[in-house]
């Protein structure tokens, strides 16, 4: 689950780097990471992958209807939701399966995978996501729908090739215990979407932050 997660978050995190300052994108993730922790918990079922799956759908202007989990992460954490709504070019419609995640357009349309996997990834857990790295490479994951349409990198930022670097466009994602130390950003403290608050909250034994 907790890789399914950080997949998923950073699959949407794409449409925000270059675009958001990069504490505000780490931030919203690793709030967003942690509310579909405590969504799906109780509903991720490893030798059923597709029970519950519409319980554990994130909508994104589906039909004019945005998750009101993206509304709460992003205001949590002083992102502007219209801001934050604007740069994603179209519907989503976000499912999330034990050992995989995919989107939709909109409901009934094809399915478009994000990542793929073992039902049991997190035995394995990595901070650093996959995804974002096979879609900014030469080849496409995003199948029918084509790419998303991502930010136009800054100079000196890039690589030989003109891609956005791996560690500028991935939100790395540790995992921390119940009455961990939690390491601070860099600039300053967290917001009110600190993970503190969803420590004692968990009933698994880990939750989300984000490895600064």
């Amino acid at each position: 689950m907790y890789t399914e997660i950080k997949e998923l978050v950073n699959f949407l995190a794409l449409f925000l780097h270059e675009r958001l300052p990069r504490r505000k994108v780490c931030l919203f993730s690793e709030q967003l990471a942690n509310f579909l922790l405590l969504k799906y918990q109780e509903k991720w079922v490893i030798s059923d992958p597709k029970m519950y799956e519409d319980d554990r759908i994130l909508r994104i202007k589906a039909k004019g209807v945005t998750d009101n989990l993206i509304e709460v992460s992003a205001t949590s954490t002083g992102v502007d939701l219209r801001e934050l709504i604007g740069y994603i070019t179209s519907s989503l419609v976000i499912y999330c399966n034990p050992g995989e995640v995919f989107y939709r357009v909109e409901e009934g349309s094809i399915a478009v995978p994000i990542w793929m996997g073992s039902v049991d990834e997190d035995d394995h857990y990595k901070p650093n996501p996959v995804v974002p790295l096979a879609i900014g490479s030469g080849g496409s994951n995003m199948g029918a729908a084509g790419r998303p349409h991502l930010p136009v990198p800054v100079a000196g930022r890039c690589d030989s090739s003109g891609n956005l670097r791996a560690t500028d466009r991935t939100v790395p994602l540790s995992l921390v215990k119940e009455n961990s130390e939690l390491p601070l950003p860099v600039n300053g403290d967290r917001t009110l979407g600190t993970v503190i608050h969803f420590v004692g909250s968990m009933k698994n034994d880990f939750c989300f932050s984000v490895l600064w």
